[in-house]
């Protein structure tokens, strides 16, 4: 694929090129979609999947808190 929007290669783009080839199959699912083409969709998809991983979850709460409460200050 060529770069497309911002000069980068875009998985939209190499999509719709696939249709004109052959048959494309797609899922559609119940929850949150996260844009991490942008760094703000990239961090939210970090820190909710951070929050919910049962190695870190906990640890990384006490962390974004921490954070949190310096950034007020």
């Amino acid at each position: 694929m060529p770069p497309g929007a911002g000069g980068e290669i875009q998985l939209t783009d190499g999509i719709a090129r696939l249709l004109d080839e052959e048959k494309v199959v797609a899922y559609r699912f119940d929850g949150r979609r996260y844009d991490c083409g942008r760094k703000l969709g990239y961090l939210e998809a970090t820190v909710d999947f951070g929050l919910k991983h049962p190695e870190v979850a906990e640890e990384f709460a006490v962390f974004l808190r921490e954070r949190l409460e310096k950034q007020r200050r």
